[in-house]
C-alpha cells in the first residue's frame, strides 16, 4: 500500500536531497581539484573536455534545483496551495543531468572500444546510453508541459523506462569492462594483480549509479505519491560525476601499489603508461610493460621504470589494462 503524501515524504525529501547534493558536489570538487593538479597536463585533450564538460554541468544542474528548492521552502513558506505546483527549474535540471549521465558513459564506451580494440564491443554501451538520454529528454519536455507535480506521475512509464535503460547501460559498462580485463590476463604475477585490481575498480564505480536508478524505478512504482523517486533520481547525477572523477584519479594508486612490488624481490617492475600529452608519451593507447630492471629513472610526473641492461617487454597494446 502506497504511503500517504505528507510534508516529511515530499518537500522533506527534496530538503534532504539537497544536502546530500551538496556532500556529493564537495566531493566531486575536491576530486577534479587532485585531478586538475595531477593529470590536466598529462591527459589528452579529450580526457580534459569531458572532465570539465561535466563539471560545468553538474554545478549548473545543483544552482538550478538549489533554485527550484528556494523557491518552495523559502520564498513561498506558508503558501501552501503553491506546493501542488511544478516550478520549472525542478525539469529543467534534468535536461543536465541527461548530458552527465551521456558523456560519462559516452566516455567508458570509449575505453571499452580503446581496450578490446572492437568497435563492436562498444556498441550495446553506446545504444543504450543514447536511448537513455532520448527518453529522459522526452520526459522533461512532457514535464514542462505540465504546471502540477501530480501529473508527473502521468510520465511514469518514461521514467521507468529511462532509469530501467540507465541501469542497464551501467550494467553491461560493468560486464564488458570486467570481461575484457579478465581475458587480458597475462599469467605473469604483477600483471594479473593490476588487472584484478581493475576489475574491482570498474565493478565498485558502477555500483552507485546502477543501484540508485534501480532504486528509482522501484519508487516511482511502488511510492508515486512521494518524492522518494525524485530522492533517488537527483543523486544519479551526482554518482555519475564522481565516479569519472575517481576512475581517472585512480590510475596513480594502481600505479603506487605497483611500484611498491617493484621495491622488493629480485627488481621485476610494472609499468603503466598512460594517455599523455607530454613529450615522452607519444601514443594515446596505453600500454602495459613488465620489465626486469637494474635502475630506476624518474620520466615525468610517470614513475617509469627502465633498464640499463636486458629487459623483457610484454606489450598488451591491444588488450592492455588501460587506466583511461
Amino acid at each position: 500500500m502506497p504511503l500517504a503524501t505528507t510534508m516529511d515524504n515530499t518537500f522533506g525529501l527534496l530538503f534532504d536531497v539537497a544536502i546530500l547534493s551538496a556532500i556529493l558536489y564537495g566531493a566531486a570538487c575536491l576530486q577534479a581539484w587532485f585531478y586538475l593538479r595531477r593529470y590536466w597536463k598529462k591527459d589528452a585533450w579529450y580526457i580534459t573536455t569531458i572532465v570539465s564538460a561535466v563539471m560545468i554541468l553538474d554545478t549548473v544542474q545543483l544552482g538550478i534545483f538549489y533554485a527550484s528548492v528556494y523557491t518552495y521552502l523559502v520564498t513561498n513558506h506558508g503558501n501552501s496551495a503553491f506546493l501542488a505546483v511544478l516550478v520549472p527549474d525542478l525539469i529543467i535540471e534534468l535536461f543536465f543531468s541527461a548530458f552527465i549521465a551521456l558523456f560519462v558513459q559516452l566516455f567508458y564506451a570509449y575505453r571499452i572500444w580503446k581496450l578490446s580494440q572492437s568497435i563492436l564491443a562498444a556498441v550495446p554501451v553506446v545504444l543504450l546510453s543514447i536511448s537513455a538520454f532520448v527518453v529522459l529528454t522526452l520526459y522533461s519536455v512532457g514535464g514542462m508541459r505540465t504546471s502540477q507535480i501530480a501529473h508527473l506521475i502521468e510520465l511514469a512509464n518514461l521514467s521507468t523506462a529511462c532509469m530501467s535503460l540507465a541501469a542497464a547501460t551501467d550494467v553491461a559498462i560493468s560486464i564488458i569492462m570486467m570481461l575484457i580485463l579478465q581475458r587480458s590476463k597475462t599469467g605473469f604475477r604483477r600483471s594479473t594483480d593490476i588487472m584484478n585490481r581493475l576489475i574491482i575498480f570498474t565493478f565498485t564505480t558502477g555500483i552507485p549509479t546502477s543501484v540508485t536508478a534501480l532504486l528509482v524505478v522501484v519508487m516511482v512504482n511502488a511510492e508515486p505519491n512521494t518524492f522518494l523517486y525524485i530522492f533517488f533520481y537527483l543523486l544519479v547525477s551526482r554518482f555519475y560525476t564522481n565516479s569519472l572523477l575517481v576512475m581517472l584519479n585512480s590510475r596513480e594508486y594502481i600505479r603506487g601499489e605497483t611500484s611498491e612490488l617493484s621495491s622488493t624481490g629480485n627488481g621485476n617492475a610494472y609499468a603503466m603508461t598512460s594517455s599523455s600529452r607530454g613529450n615522452h608519451t607519444t601514443n594515446h593507447a596505453a600500454s602495459v610493460a613488465i620489465r626486469i630492471d637494474t635502475s630506476v629513472q624518474n620520466e615525468g610526473d610517470n614513475d617509469y621504470i627502465s633498464s640499463k641492461h636486458d629487459a623483457y617487454e610484454l606489450d598488451t597494446q591491444r588488450k592492455g589494462a588501460q587506466a583511461v
